[in-house]
C-alpha cells in the first residue's frame, strides 16, 4: 500500500513527493513531471472541473 502524505501541499510546493510503502514501512521521495495544466487538473479533481472553471472565467 502507497501512502502520501499531504500530497496536495507537495505538489504545489514543487516537484518533490514524499510516498511510503506502508508494507514494507519504508519512505521514498519521488519527482514528478506534470506540466502545469496536469498539475491544475489534479489539484480540481478532473478536466471536467478545470474545463468548467475555464470556461467560466471566459463568460465573465
Amino acid at each position: 500500500t502507497l501512502r502520501f502524505r499531504t500530497l496536495r501541499d507537495q505538489v504545489q510546493a514543487g516537484t518533490d513527493v514524499e510516498v511510503t510503502n506502508a508494507d514494507k514501512d519504508e519512505t521514498y521521495v519521488v519527482e514528478h513531471d506534470l506540466s502545469e495544466r496536469e498539475l491544475q487538473m489534479v489539484l480540481e479533481g478532473s478536466q471536467i472541473s478545470v474545463v468548467k472553471q475555464e470556461f467560466a472565467d471566459a463568460e465573465a
